[in-house]
């Protein structure tokens, strides 16, 4: 039985008892009738206050078991935000090492060739080179560490017979952007060289210039030699 039942069945078992004292001729009667009453109104501020107190427990408890739900909802939502990111980061890692083996393979396949490969990306740096392009230039090992295409440029021109025309070349690939060329370089030192060219490429989009340059010095002295034999003969 809650606090306001108790105190409706104390009014209706006091209640008639309390009219009855107070009606009657006897003062003490009288008297006892007061009290009664008295006694029926401490009750009923007793009953508010009892409800009240029940009230406030069952709000408190139901918004603990709201805040409870919440708090729930949010650890599961943090376990699978944890997991998706320990997936996440697993293919990072896994994302990573395929990379770190894709770069090692197309390194190794540049230093195995015998040709001279330089990369110039479209925003004027050197993407990639081999050491064979170094040697075949006369560039120091670490003459290329951070400089830019126009800084090798300047070297490679001032190592060819003629620098105008070098220049001239140049500038045309990178107008047209998506032009492939074939054209020999005399070097100064006597040395002559083919340079194959060509865009990179990456999902369709030209992201940069490969630079291919073969040694042929010895190809064109037995072909001179070949031709000088012909006319004497």
């Amino acid at each position: 039985m809650c606090s306001s039942d108790l105190y409706v069945f104390s009014v209706l078992a006091l209640a008639p008892l309390a009219l009855r004292f107070l009606f009657d001729a006897d003062a003490a009667q009288n008297t006892l009738g007061v009290l009664t009453i008295l006694y029926m109104a401490g009750m009923a501020g007793i009953a508010r206050r009892v409800h009240a107190s029940v009230r406030t427990t069952l709000e408190l408890r139901h918004q603990n078991r709201a805040m409870v739900d919440v708090l729930t909802r949010a650890n599961a939502e943090a376990e699978a935000v944890n997991a998706k990111l320990v997936t996440e980061i697993a293919e990072h890692r896994r994302t990573g090492g395929d990379l770190e083996k894709s770069l090692s393979l197309l390194q190794a396949t540049l230093e195995s060739t015998n040709d001279g490969i330089v990369v110039i990306d479209r925003a004027g740096g050197i993407a990639s080179h081999n050491h064979r392009f170094l040697d075949m230039w006369r560039i120091p090992a670490h003459g290329l560490a951070n400089a830019t295409a126009g800084f090798l440029l300047d070297l490679m021109r001032s190592r060819v017979v003629d620098p105008d025309e070098f220049m001239a070349r140049r500038r045309a690939l990178q107008v047209c952007g998506e032009g492939e060329s074939h054209d020999v370089v005399d070097l100064v030192d006597g040395r002559v060289l083919e340079c194959f060219s060509m865009p990179q490429r990456i999902g369709g989009e030209v992201v940069g210039r490969v630079y291919s340059y073969r040694d042929v010095t010895e190809r064109r002295r037995a072909e001179s030699d070949l031709q000088l034999d012909r006319k004497s003969t």
